[in-house]
């Protein structure tokens, strides 16, 4: 598990994550802008739950969607303080809003873990289907990890955050794959808090 050491937390804490880190022109301008609806993204962020504030006072609705960080496995991360901010903060924010998005129904173990009671709409990313090429460019993937010529690819395109995206539910379903099989997984994305991995062949 990767772990952030403690005076990077307490800088994400203190710094990133405060409350006090919104800047009131923010607030200002949003007023000016005279949104219909704001919509907030991912979770367990003070600011959002502070700018909600400031909406709802002001009469404008918002919305929430939670991109995954409502399942049971992201929630058992740092439970507590999790479970301490929504006993606090976040399951009013939540409840308070106008409806909440979820992009997959594993959001909505968190809803119940956080008893939050709101209307919720299942929408998953869509995905433009014209925009993706109909064949690999595997010459290009060759160059790049010749490691993986004359075999099977199977590719996986994202953060490369092993819990929370499933990643050791992959490497383990291939380990069951038999070993006659010339298979190999390639796992390209950005790192995680620190993990500067690009790929894996």
């Amino acid at each position: 598990m990767c772990r952030l050491p403690v005076g990077a937390r307490l800088r994400d804490f203190l710094g990133t994550r405060s409350p006090l880190n919104l800047p009131p022109q923010l607030v200002a301008e949003l007023f000016q802008w005279k949104p219909d609806i704001v919509h907030f993204h991912l979770m367990h962020i003070p600011q959002n739950v502070v700018l909600a504030h400031h909406l709802r006072r002001a009469g404008i609705p918002y919305c929430v969607t939670p991109h995954g960080f409502l399942t049971k496995r992201s929630l058992q991360r740092s439970w507590l303080t999790k479970r301490t901010f929504a006993e606090l903060f976040e399951r009013r924010y939540l409840n308070r809003a106008a409806f909440l998005h979820m992009v997959t129904r594993l959001d909505m173990e968190g809803l119940a873990i956080y008893r939050v009671k709101n209307r919720t709409v299942m929408a998953p990313n869509g995905v433009d289907l014209e925009g993706v090429p109909s064949q690999c460019d595997r010459e290009a993937l060759l160059r790049k990890i010749p490691q993986v010529k004359d075999r099977r690819v199977f590719l996986y395109l994202g953060r490369i955050d092993i819990e929370q995206k499933g990643l050791d539910l992959l490497l383990e379903a291939i380990t069951q794959v038999k070993r006659d099989t010339r298979i190999a997984v390639v796992i390209v994305g950005p790192g995680w808090r620190g993990n500067d991995i690009e790929f894996q062949a």
